[in-house]
């Protein structure tokens, strides 16, 4: 009788020690380079606007986080935030987070969904300093962050085309920030 309840009990407690030790076991630190992207401290333009956005809904999900601009040939290419911080559930996570950003008129999120592996990729449009930006949030159960993409900052409305290149961008910021 004894085996019918202490069975049951250590696999549920197996499973448990198990889903925590992968999310202990995901971290994220921003690289240095991302594809052909190189990281900068010093780039201005909209990232303060940005930091403001994501600082309060990402504080609250996240332990542990840093942002950067990341140019290409020297012209700001994407602004990136992160970190690291249990995630329970990195669909509802995502949706919630991106349900906080601002979106343009008539916007909503997600409007890109994408899912492999344990990582969840979101897209939309936000709205800062009064020009939409297409970005793209990820979340995995150790980690969650977002790509901003500056220079197609202000065109609007996205070719559909479009957003699955944004999408493996954010897989790839995600694994190089490993």
């Amino acid at each position: 009788m004894a085996v019918f309840v202490l069975l049951p009990l250590a696999l549920v407690a197996g499973f448990i020690v198990g889903v925590r030790k992968m999310a202990q076991e995901q971290t994220f630190a921003l690289p240095d380079r991302t594809g052909q992207l190189t990281r900068t401290d010093e780039a201005a333009g909209p990232s303060d606007a940005l930091e403001e956005i994501f600082a309060g809904v990402l504080d609250r999900r996240l332990d542990t986080r840093e942002a950067a601009v990341y140019e290409r040939d020297g012209t700001p290419a994407v602004w990136i935030t992160g970190g690291e911080g249990q995630q329970s559930s990195p669909v509802r996570n995502l949706r919630e987070t991106f349900g906080r950003l601002p979106a343009p008129d008539g916007g909503s999120f997600p409007r890109r969904y994408d899912a492999e592996g344990g990582l969840v990729v979101m897209c939309g449009t936000l709205e800062a300093d009064r020009e939409p930006y297409p970005v793209c949030g990820w979340s995995d159960l150790g980690t969650m962050g977002f790509v901003v993409d500056l220079a197609h900052a202000g065109q609007g409305s996205m070719p559909p085309e479009y957003w699955p290149v944004l999408v493996e961008r954010t897989k790839a910021v995600r694994a190089d920030g490993r």
